[in-house]
């Protein structure tokens, strides 16, 4: 009954939905305090986290609405949501003494940067909204196909213009304010956004997804390799280290997790805990990290490793399950609703 009520339709191919799910865990996990005992893993990992989630998102990429309708529609499906629950944190944090409302209102509207965890994690969604209008214009004027090299070549040429754009910005404070970079993160969208034109090229092959154990293997190798090399990608922070190896690292990784999931949601439980993550992404985006902030200090005070890392796991299962129901709690209040779920004639 609350998958119904949380807007799953049954009777479809869960894969894709499976697998953003599991990148959405991926996110969650590197906000945790997981990171204080794996540290080594959650860096490799972070080649995967966003760019997974990218490739995803542009699987089922659909750009035949109008420029109008188009926009309307990815605003109101993450700028709206994006700047309800921004600006509400920006006018409740100072009360509480963290920071004042005037810096944190002018991440919000500027859409990337902030001191306070809770409106940091939030710098995706008006990225994500980025991206999509950035894409809806490349594929509005120019068909990629998926079996022309020379179309990969043109993405991986945008990706190594992102390097030399990342180059080029000075990430200087600017004020009391960090590291702003471009409105909208708008500066490293040349790194995601052939993550997610690839996604859309690939569609096919992903929806039809036949894992081959050869390919999985040498897949994980690779992603080993980069690992091992240091490739490390933080979009928010403006960090890219060893980019040829972040790039191997992306492409294979992304294969060896849809092998995984392929799997893993064989077993239907998993399944459909992957699938409600999925389609749950945007409050869970939004409200993890307000949960696990709960949890973090005292998780500092714990010494036994076991007890530490088994109640950062509780708390992480707490943060989705806690973000899911808020989504259900908000699906069921109009006046919620009207405030975070996109309008019914624009339903994305």
């Amino acid at each position: 009954m609350i998958v119904q009520h949380l807007g799953i339709r049954m009777g479809r191919n869960y894969f894709i939905d499976a697998a953003k799910g599991l990148s959405i865990i991926l996110v969650v996990a590197n906000h945790s305090y997981l990171s204080h005992w794996f540290e080594e893993w959650i860096i490799s990992l972070s080649m995967i986290r966003m760019p997974l989630f990218f490739f995803l998102s542009g699987i089922f990429f659909k750009f035949s609405d109008t420029p109008f309708k188009f926009f309307g529609k990815k605003f109101s499906a993450l700028m709206k949501p994006y700047l309800v629950f921004g600006l509400f944190l920006a006018v409740i944090l100072p009360f509480i003494g963290r920071g004042d409302f005037v810096t944190h209102a002018t991440g919000v509207v500027w859409g990337t940067r902030s001191e306070f965890l809770s409106l940091i994690v939030l710098w995706f969604l008006p990225h994500l909204f980025a991206v999509y209008c950035l894409a809806y214009l490349v594929l509005k004027n120019i068909k990629l196909d998926s079996s022309s090299p020379l179309h990969y070549g043109v993405l991986a040429a945008v990706y190594v213009a992102g390097l030399f754009m990342l180059e080029s910005i000075d990430y200087n404070a600017i004020g009391d304010v960090r590291n702003l970079g471009l409105p909208f993160s708008i500066d490293v969208a040349f790194i995601s956004l052939p993550l997610f034109l690839l996604g859309h090229m690939l569609r096919e092959r992903v929806i039809s997804f036949k894992p081959s154990a050869p390919i999985f293997g040498f897949s994980l190798g690779v992603f080993a390799i980069a690992s091992l090399m240091g490739g490390f990608l933080d979009l928010h922070y403006r960090v890219l280290s060893e980019p040829f190896f972040v790039f191997l690292g992306s492409l294979f990784g992304i294969y060896t997790m849809l092998y995984c999931v392929f799997y893993v949601a064989k077993v239907p439980v998993i399944e459909k805990i992957l699938v409600i993550v999925g389609k749950q992404s945007l409050f869970i985006l939004m409200f993890h990290a307000l949960i696990l902030g709960f949890a973090r200090e005292p998780l500092k005070a714990i010494n036994n490793d076991v007890a530490g890392v088994g109640l950062t796991l509780v708390s992480i299962c707490i943060a989705v399950i806690a973000s899911v129901f808020a989504g259900y709690v908000i699906r069921r209040i109009m006046p919620l609703r009207i405030l975070f779920v996109p309008a019914v004639g624009l339903k994305s």
